[in-house]
């Protein structure tokens, strides 16, 4: 938080409700004011177009704490760094920390674009790696903060997101028996729904939107 002087300063816990020792405040607020000047470095250096190598300064870059908006900026600069080197595990693991830092900073029940978008890039990164069961967590959660945000499938990001959903669900076919079907949950965007397939009365959906977007995958197994 930062006072009517500029001066940053922590607040109280939002858990415990203390309030940190000085001590720690001043090791808290040295750490943020050296990854943030590291941050503003990098960042200097990639709009000066010059041919600096900044790869250790990326590596190098430690949160001053795990959840913090500090962490956010640093996992972000290497997620770009592993994507440009193709080091796709690596980018995966930055991108989960990514989504951490934006959860517990904002909590779980806030969902914006901003969530939607983190997590489709995170189902991209994932299915580059073969991780498709993951990719498709990762796209349902995506359109669940999307839908949230932006509305029905519709809007050109929500449809996006939905057809890397639907096409990838369809590639591997992992509703390959009328088992694996959720009686509980969407089977497109994996939220709580009550809406039953008329045919198989197994799939469920929360939509109609979401049930006729969904049955180019369902088709197969619908019946069976």
């Amino acid at each position: 938080q930062v006072d009517s002087n500029d001066t940053p300063v922590l607040i109280a816990c939002s858990i415990c409700e203390k309030v940190a020792t000085q001590a720690y405040q001043k090791i808290m607020l040295d750490n943020e004011e050296e990854a943030t000047e590291k941050i503003n470095y990098i960042d200097r250096v990639f709009e000066s177009g010059l041919p600096v190598d900044v790869t250790d300064s990326i590596h190098s870059l430690k949160p001053p704490f795990k959840f913090h908006g500090v962490a956010f900026q640093i996992h972000n600069a290497q997620v770009d760094l592993y994507m440009q080197r193709n080091q796709i595990p690596k980018a995966i693991v930055a991108q989960h920390k990514r989504i951490d830092c934006r959860i517990h900073i904002l909590g779980k029940e806030y969902q914006d674009e901003q969530t939607g978008f983190l997590y489709e890039r995170l189902g991209d990164f994932l299915v580059k790696n073969s991780g498709w069961r993951n990719a498709l967590n990762a796209y349902r959660k995506a359109v669940q903060a999307l839908q949230i945000s932006r509305g029905g499938s519709d809007d050109p990001y929500m449809r996006c997101a939905i057809n890397k959903l639907v096409l990838l669900e369809d590639k591997i076919l992992v509703t390959t028996s009328m088992s694996t079907l959720s009686s509980v949950k969407c089977g497109l965007c994996n939220i709580e729904a009550t809406k039953k397939c008329a045919r198989c009365s197994v799939a469920v959906y929360c939509n109609r939107d979401h049930q006729t977007v969904h049955w180019k995958v369902h088709k197969r197994v619908c019946c069976k």
